[in-house]
């Protein structure tokens, strides 16, 4: 268990992940700032909580994210490159609550190709793409906020649930809808 550390700067070239999780574990109240690859990274059961990445993926590597993990709980990923969130592909029980994304230059949550995905009570605003993209073989989004985004605010496949979502309106609006 990794808890109240503070990672940041970890190079002037490369794509070096800030923290990475190989094996079951938690992460708690963490900071990463100023990396040039993932903000925190496992494909494993590791909970993410109370963390946030930012100014993550300075090398402006393709489909990176601030979390790239199966649990985050009240974690925020602002202000990076490409996707604030992104869940591991073909896993099963990828969740996400009470998480912030906001502008991030691509999705704020990104999940593809997956067996099931989640985001309950999370927020994704100002990003550059789609709020929650959420593309998999299974998925929630309930009681989220979409707003402000370049995109869609909500992007689902077939099979999934869309539950009591807000989304902005005049000037808030997401682009695509």
């Amino acid at each position: 268990n990794i808890r109240d550390f503070i990672f940041q700067n970890n190079g002037a070239t490369g794509s070096a992940t800030g923290v990475t999780m190989s094996a079951r574990g938690n992460v708690n109240r963490c900071t990463v700032a100023s990396v040039r690859g993932y903000g925190m990274y496992s494909n494993s059961s590791t909970t993410f909580s109370e963390c946030e990445a930012y100014d993550f993926n300075q090398s402006n590597t393709a489909n990176l994210a601030g979390f790239f993990c199966c649990t985050a709980i009240r974690c925020i990923a602002h202000d990076g490159n490409q996707h604030g969130f992104r869940a591991p592909s073909n896993t099963y029980g990828n969740l996400w609550v009470g998480c912030i994304a906001h502008v991030c230059t691509k999705y704020g949550f990104y999940a593809a190709g997956l067996r099931t995905c989640a985001a309950y009570q999370c927020d994704a605003y100002n990003n550059t793409d789609t709020g929650f993209y959420i593309d998999s073989t299974g998925g929630v989004v309930e009681n989220c906020n979409a707003v402000g985004n370049g995109g869609y605010g909500i992007h689902l496949g077939a099979r999934h649930v869309c539950n009591n979502n807000g989304f902005g309106s005049g000037t808030e609006a997401n682009t695509s809808g």
